[in-house]
């Protein structure tokens, strides 16, 4: 579901400085179009924040999901983000005259060396969900936060010139490719040669490359795509748990259950009868 929410002005030519828009629930891959803004998109992960009743450890839930993280955008290149239903993503669509105003740099020299990479930073995703946070209600506080993300961002490019520059990931089509493979064979073993040699890498090169892609190892992503779907199968309550742990590879209930509740906290027959209570409620 994607949801447009703000859009900011400056105050001296009451030009925009930014739009945001919240994607929620993706139920895959988002692409963020080509325009003449830079995109920032924070990976906002719901499962890692939601209280968790009867965890003992909500370590334990964490590892589960990708940490948050920003991609960002050049302006007028498209940028796909990867993303589950596990997820939200929050997309800030920034004006290069503003941006550069700011910080005194240009955005294209800025975005275009990273773009479409995966930027493992806290503070950069917490300005962008904070500001998504105040938006509606604070509009200097939310100016303020735009240009706090804008300066960061510059800061964290120029402390990065010493370093070596980032590995490749995967082509938007072996990433592709992969989903694809991954989506039509939840049910069944998912061995990472066989990832591996459809991207036409070694499977060395590709757990690199695939984790500088989508943020997690292999097999971590498998798993949660496993369970993500999983839960779905389990809103829509057509199949027994049996089968839903059969449908997306588990060989047996009980090992699907297992790791269910690592995930969210509640044994799929608990997650179902929680998600039903509001329809008999009602």
């Amino acid at each position: 579901m994607v949801r447009a929410s703000f859009d900011s002005s400056t105050t001296a030519a009451n030009a925009p400085s930014f739009r945001l828009q919240r994607i929620e629930r993706p139920a895959g891959a988002v692409t963020v179009a080509a325009s003449p803004d830079a995109a920032f998109v924070a990976r906002i992960n719901l499962l890692a924040r939601q209280p968790v009743s009867g965890a003992r450890d909500g370590a334990q839930l964490k590892q589960c999901v990708a940490p948050d993280f920003v991609v960002l955008g050049a302006p007028d290149r498209a940028v796909t983000v990867p993303a589950h239903t596990a997820q939200t993503l929050m997309v800030l669509h920034a004006t290069p005259g503003a941006f550069e105003a700011l910080t005194g740099a240009d955005v294209a020299q800025v975005a275009g060396p990273i773009h479409g990479r995966i930027i493992a930073d806290g503070l950069m995703a917490g300005l962008v969900e904070r500001l998504f946070d105040v938006a509606d209600s604070d509009a200097r506080l939310a100016e303020s936060l735009f240009q706090t993300l804008c300066l960061t961002l510059v800061e964290r490019i120029r402390a990065r010139g010493s370093r070596a520059p980032l590995r490749g990931g995967l082509t938007e089509g072996q990433l592709s490719r992969l989903r694809a493979h991954v989506e039509s064979r939840l049910d069944k073993p998912l061995p990472i040669a066989e990832l591996a040699a459809l991207a036409g890498l070694s499977p060395f090169h590709f757990a690199r490359a695939f984790k500088t892609s989508m943020g997690l190892a292999p097999a971590t992503w498998i798993r949660l795509r496993r369970l993500t779907v999983g839960q779905r199968l389990l809103q829509d309550g057509a199949m027994s748990v049996a089968a839903v742990a059969a449908a997306v590879g588990y060989d047996s209930p009980s090992r699907f259950s297992r790791a269910f509740r690592t995930m969210t906290g509640e044994t799929p027959s608990q997650y179902r009868r929680r998600i039903a209570q509001p329809a008999v409620a009602s």
